[in-house]
C-alpha cells in the first residue's frame, strides 16, 4: 500500500510511525527565522497598506453611485415636467404670471366680518404677496364703492376661490392682466378678450381623421354659449388644421374654463386608455 501522500507521510493502515518528507523538514528548520526581520514592515509601509485598502473599498461605491446618478439623469422621467411636457397653450405665461397662478392656487384662511372691500383686498395682499389692483375707474362707472362690506369665513381654501366668493358680493370679478390681479366689474372684464392657441392634436384624432367639429361643439356649448360669435357674441374659436390647434379669443374667466375642460378631457382619455390596456392584458 502507498504510504507517502504528498509532502506529509502517514502511517494510516500501515502500522508504522509518521514520517515527514525532506521538503517539510527543511521548511520547519527555517521557522525560527520567520518574522525576525526579513518580513517585518515599517510603520510607514503599514500605513500605506491601510490607505490603499480604504481606497479600494471606497472606489466601488463611488463608481456605483456615479453610474446610478448618470443613469438617472438619462431617464426621461428624471427630467422636469416643464422640459418634457408640451405647452397647454400659447403664448405661454410669463414668470410673473406663473407666480400669480401659483399664489391663486395657494390655500388661505380668512375671516371677513363686515370688512370694507379695500381692507379685505389689502389683507389678502399681505397674506399672499399677490399684487391686487382695484380698478377704481370701472368701479366708479358701475357705482361700486370701495367701502362695500364683505362677509366671509374660510379656512384653507385656494385664494382664487376666496376672491371669487368675496368679490361676487359686490358683483365684481378678477382677471390677470399686465402681471397683476385686477379687481374690476363684470362689464369691464367681459369687454377684454384674450387670445390663446391650444394644441389639441391628442383630442381631435379619430379613425376618420381630424375631428375638430366635435371638440369645438363641446367647448362652445359648455363654456358661456351666448358669448360666441355664432350666437351674437364677441368671442371666437377657429381650428388651425396645419398645426392641430384651436385659436380662441375669449374673456379671462372663459379661457380658464376652456383650459379646465381640456385638462378634464385628457384625464378622461388617459383613464380610458389605461382601462383598455388592462382589459387587453
Amino acid at each position: 500500500m502507498k504510504t507517502h501522500f504528498g509532502p506529509w507521510t502517514t502511517a494510516i493502515d500501515t502500522g508504522s510511525t509518521a514520517q515527514l518528507s525532506a521538503f517539510w523538514k527543511r521548511r520547519l528548520r527555517m521557522l525560527p527565522h520567520v518574522g525576525t526581520g526579513q518580513m517585518r514592515c515599517s510603520k510607514r509601509g503599514a500605513l500605506m497598506l491601510v490607505l490603499l485598502a480604504v481606497v479600494a473599498l471606497t472606489l466601488p461605491n463611488i463608481t456605483v453611485e456615479s453610474t446610478s446618478r448618470a443613469l438617472a439623469d438619462d431617464k426621461p422621467e428624471a427630467k422636469t415636467a416643464e422640459a418634457t411636457s408640451p405647452a397647454e397653450y400659447y403664448p405661454q405665461p410669463s414668470e410673473a404670471e406663473k407666480k400669480i397662478e401659483a399664489a391663486l392656487n395657494s390655500r388661505v384662511t380668512v375671516e371677513f366680518n363686515e370688512t370694507p372691500l379695500a381692507d379685505a383686498l389689502d389683507l389678502l395682499h399681505k397674506r399672499t404677496g399677490v399684487n391686487l389692483f382695484l380698478d377704481k375707474k370701472g368701479l366708479a362707472e358701475d357705482s361700486v364703492k370701495r367701502g362695500e362690506k364683505m362677509l366671509l369665513r374660510a379656512k384653507e381654501i385656494p385664494l382664487k376661490h376666496v376672491l371669487r366668493i368675496t368679490l361676487s358680493q359686490a358683483n365684481l370679478v378678477f382677471i390677470v392682466v399686465d402681471d397683476v390681479v385686477m379687481v374690476t366689474t363684470r362689464t369691464e372684464a367681459d369687454s377684454r378678450l384674450f387670445a390663446r392657441t391650444y394644441p389639441v392634436a391628442d383630442l381631435i384624432h379619430s379613425p376618420m381623421g381630424q375631428d375638430f367639429a366635435s371638440l369645438i361643439e363641446m367647448l362652445t356649448t359648455t363654456v358661456d354659449p351666448t358669448s360666441w360669435d355664432e350666437n351674437g357674441g364677441a368671442a371666437s374659436m377657429k381650428p388651425n388644421f396645419d398645426s392641430n390647434c384651436l385659436v380662441v379669443s375669449q374673456t379671462y374667466a372663459n379661457q380658464e374654463q376652456i383650459l379646465s375642460l381640456l385638462r378634464s378631457l385628457r384625464a378622461a382619455k388617459q383613464q380610458a386608455g389605461g382601462k383598455a390596456d388592462a382589459v387587453k392584458k
